[in-house]
């Protein structure tokens, strides 16, 4: 399966059972089935925008977009995460407010129902979409694994829940059984947003450009120096951010007054690091820069000039 056709299986897939737990919210009166639903319908929305982006980061930079469309993956997780997050909270208040006036009547058989078909397919989809990111890792489709598994954890609450609230009611303790419904969906909020946040934060970050984790760009630049080897390289500098599937690394290689460099080999240099660098962080795109002048590559401020 290629990377669009597990896009196109989670959207499908999430507009289905986005469909169906609206419908079943709607009869049931469940505000915990609303939540699945609306969810679904989320991720639908979302999914449609990530089979576009996964075309658009295949192609190479152009005029208009000079430097690659390699952020449009974490714009895409960045709002994801912050549409999955204002529905959290709309149904936590939603929730609470439900709580404080009693509960809601819930028809809990066919609820039960729909928690158990809606538990089965969110599983069966985090497990085919996760054993296809395995085989050929993609951020657009390991944020899918990460929200189908989320799903199906939280279609397994609601069913523990929605049995546990037919126990009470059958044991005559009606006015407890009214609370689980909104209960439950705090508790899964409270639970879960931990997720979204992470997603948001993730996704914004990337598009600020920060950089990977420190043991990241230590191996980068372990592999740059290696492939420098034997040259008088006073200062390196090698600055890296990966805001999504694709590397962008600018490497400073600052020589020594009086060191000299012709271009062939300037060339065969660059090769070699470029070659090493996408050996372990590929795909990626380098910038390795070879100067004699420190303040060249040395950390400035963008409004700082230089003669």
């Amino acid at each position: 399966m290629t990377e669009r056709g597990a896009l196109g299986l989670s959207a499908g897939a999430a507009l289905a059972l986005g469909f169906v737990g609206t419908t079943a919210a709607l009869l049931t009166g469940s505000g915990a089935i609303l939540l699945d639903g609306l969810f679904n319908l989320c991720f639908f929305a979302t999914a449609l925008l990530a089979l576009r982006v996964s075309t658009l980061v295949a192609r190479p930079d152009d005029a208009r977009y000079p430097f690659g469309y390699m952020f449009f993956e974490p714009l895409i997780n960045t709002g994801k995460g912050l549409l999955i997050l204002g529905v959290s909270l709309f149904a936590l208040v939603d929730a609470v407010a439900a709580v404080a006036a009693g509960g809601r009547a819930v028809a809990f058989g066919p609820a039960i129902l729909y928690a158990v078909a809606a538990t089965v397919a969110c599983t069966v989809v985090a497990l085919i979409l996760r054993r296809e990111n395995r085989a050929r890792p993609s951020p657009l489709v390991a944020a899918d694994v990460e929200n189908w598994t989320v799903n199906a954890i939280v279609s397994g609450g609601v069913l523990s829940g929605f049995v546990l609230a037919t126990l009470l009611e059958r044991g005559g303790h009606a006015g407890a059984a009214a609370l689980v419904d909104p209960a439950m969906v705090a508790l899964v909020v409270l639970l879960s947003i931990a997720i979204p946040v992470r997603m948001a934060l993730g996704g914004l970050f990337a598009l600020l450009n920060r950089a990977p984790d420190a043991a990241i760009v230590a191996d980068m630049e372990a592999r740059v120096k290696a492939a420098l080897a034997g040259l008088p390289i006073g200062r390196l500098f090698v600055r890296a951010t990966r805001p999504g599937r694709t590397a962008y690394i600018v490497v400073h290689a600052v020589l020594p007054e009086g060191a000299s460099l012709d271009l062939a080999e300037a060339d065969r240099r660059r090769g070699a690091i470029i070659a090493s660098l996408a050996a372990r962080h590929g795909p990626m795109v380098a910038d390795v820069i070879f100067t004699g002048v420190e303040a060249y590559a040395a950390p400035a401020a963008g409004d700082r000039g230089m003669s």
